[in-house]
């Protein structure tokens, strides 16, 4: 079942988004720290009062398998002005990866994003999440930029 989350949710999203971390630490440890996740509880309390923003989970047997966070991106005004629906993070439990789930996520939030008139859907993966990457790609996903970087080290 795909929901909407609750407080309840917060330590199984907590245990998934470290090992979202450990995915990004590992492709690049010269820009995340290995112990320290994207969101801490308070943040994550304070997120799902957000109206803007929402967080959908994946449930089966009462477990916490997977979740999607969401944001309504705001154009800048010299843009056309599109609603535009931003996955800020998508996490399957690694116990449950190739079951599906990341799909059914994905479809749920397609479905969302088109109830609220949404004109697309964006997100970002990092490169070298060759996992993530594929997946998107299979899903209709395609490069709408790339951000390039040159290391002074």
């Amino acid at each position: 079942m795909i929901r909407l989350a609750e407080t309840k949710d917060i330590d199984s999203i907590l245990i998934l988004l470290k090992e979202v971390l450990d995915v990004h630490y590992n492709i690049r440890p010269d820009i995340f720290k290995k112990d320290e996740i994207k969101y801490n509880r308070n943040e994550l309390e304070k997120r799902l009062l957000e109206e803007d923003n929402k967080i959908f989970v994946y449930e089966e047997d009462n477990k916490v398998l997977g979740y999607c966070f969401t944001e309504i991106i705001k154009v800048p005004s010299r843009m056309v002005q599109n609603k535009i629906l931003y996955i800020d993070d998508l996490c399957v439990s690694k116990d449950a990866h190739n079951l599906g789930i990341g799909t059914k996520l994905l479809d749920y939030v397609k479905e969302y994003a088109k109830s609220i008139s949404c004109y697309e859907i964006t997100l970002c993966a990092w490169d070298g999440n060759t996992t993530a990457l594929e997946f998107y790609k299979k899903k209709g996903f395609k490069t709408k930029y790339t951000e390039l970087e040159l290391i002074l080290k």
